[in-house]
C-alpha cells in the first residue's frame, strides 16, 4: 500500500542522493505551435516546463519526444503545463517533438523541432588502490533492481500531488552535483545520476513536495532507498538512508 509522504520519510546515513528538482527559469516560445519552455534552452538531463496557451477549442494531451510521452496537466491557475525530461545521454542538435491535442474533441497532432544545446559537467579524477569486486550474482541483482526502478518510473499517475515550490530534503549544501563524471584510475568513467547533500547522521529527511511513497527497499548502489511519486510522471528518489 502506498503511504502519503508529506513529512520526513527516513533519516540520513552519510550522504543523501535525490533526483534533480524542477526550477522555474526564463521563457521561450516554440515556433509554430505557441508553446513556451522554461528554461528556453533545452540541455541534456534538464527538466523543462512546457506551457500551452489557453484555447476554448483546443485541449493539449501530451508532448512526445522519441517514444516518451509527457502528459499535460492543469497548474494551480488553470493553465495547461507538461514536464519534459531530456536524458543525460542525448547528443546536442535538433530534436523532433510531437504535440498531441484534442481539437473540438478530435485528436490531432503537430510535429516541430527544437534544438538541444550541449552542457558541460565537471569531471573528478580518483585514484583508488583497491577496486570493488562485483560478483556475477551481485551484478545480476543490480540489473534486476535497475529494471524494477525503470518499470516504476514508466508509470504516469493521473493525479498531480505536488503544489507550490519544491524544497531541499535536508538543510546541508551539495557535496556532489548531478551529472558529475568520475574518472577512476584513468580507465573507468562513472556518471553521477543524483545530487548528494551534506547531512549529519540521523538528520530527518523531508519529501521535496507532496506525493505518495511508491517504493522502499535496500538496493546495492543506493542503499536504503525511498521513491516518492509526485504524480504525472514526476518522481524523487532518496538514497543512502539509515
Amino acid at each position: 500500500m502506498r503511504n502519503r509522504a508529506r513529512f520526513p520519510v527516513y533519516r540520513v546515513m552519510g550522504i543523501l542522493t535525490i533526483l534533480p528538482l524542477l526550477i522555474a527559469l526564463p521563457v521561450s516560445a516554440a515556433k509554430g505551435v505557441g508553446l513556451t519552455f522554461h528554461p528556453k534552452r533545452l540541455t541534456p538531463a534538464s527538466i523543462t516546463l512546457v506551457r500551452f496557451p489557453p484555447s476554448p477549442s483546443v485541449q493539449p494531451v501530451s508532448i512526445t519526444w522519441h517514444h516518451l510521452a509527457f502528459p499535460f496537466f492543469k497548474n494551480d491557475r488553470g493553465t495547461y503545463e507538461a514536464l519534459l525530461a531530456v536524458p543525460l545521454s542525448t547528443p546536442p542538435g535538433p530534436q523532433a517533438f510531437t504535440l498531441r491535442v484534442l481539437t473540438h474533441g478530435k485528436p490531432t497532432s503537430q510535429t516541430f523541432e527544437k534544438t538541444l544545446h550541449g552542457k558541460h559537467y565537471r569531471t573528478i579524477v580518483l585514484r583508488l588502490k583497491k577496486r570493488a569486486h562485483l560478483t556475477p550474482r551481485l551484478l545480476e541483482r543490480i540489473k534486476k533492481e535497475r529494471q524494477t526502478l525503470h518499470r516504476l518510473f514508466a508509470i504516469q499517475s493521473p493525479r498531480r500531488y505536488w503544489h507550490g515550490p519544491f524544497i531541499k530534503p535536508v538543510p546541508g549544501g551539495i557535496t556532489s552535483p548531478f551529472g558529475t563524471r568520475r574518472n577512476i584510475n584513468g580507465r573507468y568513467i562513472s556518471i553521477h545520476h543524483g545530487t548528494d547533500f551534506r547531512a549529519p547522521m540521523g538528520t530527518p529527511v523531508k519529501a521535496i513536495n507532496a506525493g505518495v511513497v511508491a517504493f522502499t527497499g535496500n538496493l546495492v548502489l543506493s542503499g536504503k532507498t525511498v521513491v516518492i511519486d509526485h504524480g504525472k510522471g514526476l518522481y524523487s528518489l532518496y538514497g543512502h538512508l539509515s
